[in-house]
């Protein structure tokens, strides 16, 4: 649904709460550690069309794998936003043990929304049709072909075909899809593209650091099938982390959001949200690397439709309560 100009409220999965704090004084039912979503869609001048807070259903196994990682020395395996199993580090050292980068509007760390409809399941790895930072609409065949050849060693990987042709960048922040081969069905974010060579993994990879690449998990082989498709995008705003706030009684709670505007030029639904955070990680050589990890996914219970220019604020709230 398109929501008027008015304080016409979100439906949120359960019933309709005006606010954070009215939706949690009619679920208080013992919760120690809890997480809500607020959903906010503001029109171009940032003024609320309407909000709602739900309850997070969909905590991911990445997130207990990571709680794990903290209690002991080691490593602790588990499965990447590419669906690549790494070791969770219990240190940092050089690489964060858990970010959301503030600084950047990059779709890797922090909230992320999507359009894909499947309930979640607690091994999501990802979303399930993301929509990554751009302008672009919807289009599931932006270019479809054989590749001349492919490069695949952790954590670089691209697909390259021989005939230029292909305007640089055209394709960054879209999804590369596997159709044949060992890769069949594969799909990953796509970081940029030459005329001829299109990078999902990592270009320039060297030393520590935080790493974005959508890593293939087997060899997609000399020459497979595959396509370029856009889920759709949205403008991602930077992210705002709230310091922690306390009642000085009962509750302690902080806060992380971005805002995603619609500057696609039409309307454009989100169906799912999530919550992606970088993890410390130690499977290549001797170096420590961060990668990104779906940590929450979520599906609405009502779609939310923005029209063009509006701005939808995704705000995930981790409480707790004594």
């Amino acid at each position: 649904m398109i929501i008027a100009p008015s304080k016409k409220l979100i439906v949120p999965p359960y019933k309709r709460f005006r606010s954070l704090d009215e939706a949690m004084r009619k679920a208080d039912d013992g919760h120690s550690i809890d997480l809500w979503a607020t959903v906010e869609v503001k029109d171009p001048n940032g003024f609320s069309q309407g909000r709602t807070s739900f309850r997070c259903h969909s905590f991911l196994k990445q997130f207990i794998d990571y709680l794990v990682s903290k209690t002991r020395e080691g490593w602790i395996a588990s499965v990447d936003w590419a669906g690549n199993s790494r070791s969770i580090q219990s240190t940092g050292l050089s690489s964060p043990t858990l970010s959301f980068d503030m600084a950047t509007s990059i779709p890797w760390q922090g909230p992320c929304v999507g359009t894909g409809l499947t309930a979640p399941t607690i091994n999501d790895y990802k979303l399930e049709k993301p929509v990554w930072h751009g302008t672009g609409a919807a289009n599931l065949s932006v270019y479809s072909g054989t590749a001349t050849s492919t490069y695949w060693t952790d954590p670089i990987h691209y697909v390259s075909k021989t005939a230029a042709g292909w305007t640089v960048n055209a394709f960054a922040n879209m999804t590369l899809a596997y159709t044949s081969g060992a890769a069949n069905g594969w799909e990953g974010r796509i970081d940029n593209n030459t005329a001829t060579l299109c990078y999902t993994g990592q270009t320039g990879f060297a030393g520590n650091g935080n790493h974005q690449q959508a890593f293939p998990t087997a060899n997609p082989g000399a020459t497979p099938t595959f396509v370029v498709k856009n889920y759709g995008q949205l403008t991602y705003s930077t992210i705002a982390i709230s310091v922690p706030t306390d009642d000085g009684a009962l509750q302690s709670k902080f806060s992380i959001s971005r805002d995603f505007t619609n500057n696609q030029g039409g309307n454009f639904t989100v169906n799912e949200c999530g919550l992606h955070a970088s993890m410390a990680v130690g499977t290549i050589g001797s170096y420590i690397h961060s990668f990104p990890f779906l940590i929450v996914r979520d599906v609405l219970g009502s779609p939310v439709t923005l029209a063009n220019g509006q701005i939808m604020t995704l705000t995930y709230n981790f409480i707790c309560n004594a």
